[in-house]
């Protein structure tokens, strides 16, 4: 219900960015709500998607440093 009302306040502002979305939703996972999504498999799965794509990310950045 606290993400509904998040969501709801967000899509009446159009002047946020979707960077801006995905801050609140990195804030809203990163509080104790996320236990209780976690719980959920679907959920787990595209959580672990994610964050098997940003570690990727993280890596393909660092792999090759500039000399």
């Amino acid at each position: 219900m606290i993400i509904l009302l998040y969501y709801r306040a967000l899509h009446k502002h159009k002047w946020l960015t979707l960077f801006t979305v995905k801050t609140v939703d990195a804030t809203i996972m990163s509080h104790r709500i996320r236990f209780y999504l976690f719980s959920h498999p679907r959920c787990q799965e595209a959580v672990t998607q994610k964050r098997h794509a940003f570690v990727k990310r993280a890596l393909r950045s660092t792999a090759y440093p500039s000399e």
